[in-house]
């Protein structure tokens, strides 16, 4: 992407190395410049070259299909070198088909874009989370971030993000703002090595002024783009295989992750939004593009379990949903086999209404004749006490009914309360 999904170990991202040549030319040629005054201006004029030439001219459109490409390209053998391809025929396939269906959801449909999968070559503590486009529709996707998501919806909410960039132009403009600073910066330098020399003491405060200006203003203008890549993310999965709300989900563990080992702050020199911002404007903007938020879909869940345990001293098959008591057993009923039967059959229930996207809201009870039931929306029946559930508990079958409903909203409490950034 043009900023980048990456996670380093200790919870903060960046984004991927020398996205574009002249960025790259940038980069090397700082550390060049104090060797020679000749060298120095070699560098310029290098610089100068390479970036007019991606600058059309005035009412002409900004870049043209094949000045995107040949840049993409030659950004992509310089990122090439920290990375080794994986070979996992399947995943590609799969990675280069949401690639392909969601760029033939955007404004850009004509874009081909071509996935990379890979790894780095230097392997740190923990493998690389990240995925990143470059123009001309080149988008590398790491080992580790393919192993980190919870669902293809979450790869496919990544892959919409950087799908986004590319389709913005953001790693293009981004670049040109970069080479318009840059510029003033130079001729600032060049003017200093004019009057006082190389050693002249101008020198080293012309460039960290410099760089402040410069990190700072592009590190806003990336804040902006990360926001409308994330929500482009969520227009473009709309009409897919793919549930947008996977971004949200992924978005949700790395502001956990944040809230537990917060980064530093870098102020002006940020070039990513915070992750908990971005869990708010992207619950709004799916909310607003009338998505149905159902985490369960997208997400790992805790689902409900049969244990074996005991109620009032007698073995009973408890059913368990986020370590609380929702109904227990001892009996076989509604033609199952035997009691444990029939609590797995209990919890299946309740799993579907869950997975489904049931709330505390989606569950009620009904009262009937020395009977009573626990039913999720569209009057589905999780489970029925009745006299067995009496002498069991010692309780009215009703009374069961009411605390398995309560446990159950201690239950969806906790869940919700476990995804708190």
């Amino acid at each position: 992407m043009a900023g980048g999904l990456r996670s380093r170990p200790d919870g903060t991202r960046h984004g991927p190395r020398n996205i574009f040549p002249y960025l790259f030319v940038l980069t090397t040629t700082m550390s060049v410049l104090m060797r020679s005054k000749a060298k120095w201006i070699v560098a310029w004029a290098a610089l100068l070259g390479l970036t007019s030439a991606c600058v059309p001219a005035a009412g002409k459109p900004r870049w043209s299909a094949e000045q995107e490409k040949k840049i993409g390209e030659r950004a992509a053998k310089e990122i090439q070198k920290d990375y080794v391809m994986v070979d996992d025929p399947a995943t590609l396939a799969k990675l280069q088909n949401m690639a392909d269906v969601i760029g033939a959801n955007t404004p850009r449909p004509e874009v081909k874009y071509r996935v990379r999968y890979v790894k780095e070559k230097k392997r740190g503590p923990e493998p690389e989370v990240n995925a990143f486009s470059l123009p001309g529709g080149i988008i590398f996707v790491t080992e580790g971030l393919v192993k980190a998501v919870h669902s293809d919806h979450e790869l496919a909410g990544v892959m919409g993000h950087e799908i986004t960039h590319n389709v913005n132009y953001d790693g293009l403009t981004q670049a040109e703002r970069a080479e318009k600073i840059f510029k003033g910066e130079l001729a600032a330098v060049l003017a200093s090595i004019l009057v006082g020399g190389l050693d002249s003491d101008l020198w080293p405060n012309v460039m960290r002024a410099g760089l402040f200006y410069r990190q700072g203003v592009l590190g806003g203008y990336s804040i902006e783009m990360e926001k409308r890549a994330d929500q482009g993310g969520v227009e473009y999965l709309i009409g897919t295989p793919w549930d947008p709300v996977g971004l949200l989900t992924f978005m949700e563990r790395l502001a956990a992750k944040e809230r537990r080992d917060p980064p530093p702050d870098l102020g002006n020199f940020k070039s990513h939004p915070l992750s908990m911002d971005r869990v708010k404007y992207l619950s709004a903007h799916l909310r607003r593009s009338g998505v149905d938020i159902n985490r369960r879909h997208t997400a790992n869940w805790d689902k409900p379990k049969v244990e074996e345990g005991k109620i009032n001293g007698k073995p009973a098959q408890i059913v368990v949903y986020q370590g609380r008591q929702v109904f227990a057993c001892d009996k076989p009923a509604d033609g199952s086999a035997d009691p444990k039967e029939r609590a797995t059959r209990i919890a299946k229930a309740l799993e579907d209404a869950l997975a489904d996207g049931a709330q505390a809201a989606s569950f009620s009870t009904k009262p009937l004749k020395g009977e009573a039931s626990l039913l999720a929306f569209r009057k589905q029946v999780i489970f029925t006490a009745g006299e067995d559930s009496r002498e069991l508990y010692g309780k009215s079958p009703a009374e069961v009914a009411r605390n398995a409903l309560k446990s159950l909203h201690k239950g969806l409490f906790a869940e919700g309360f476990g995804r708190l950034y």
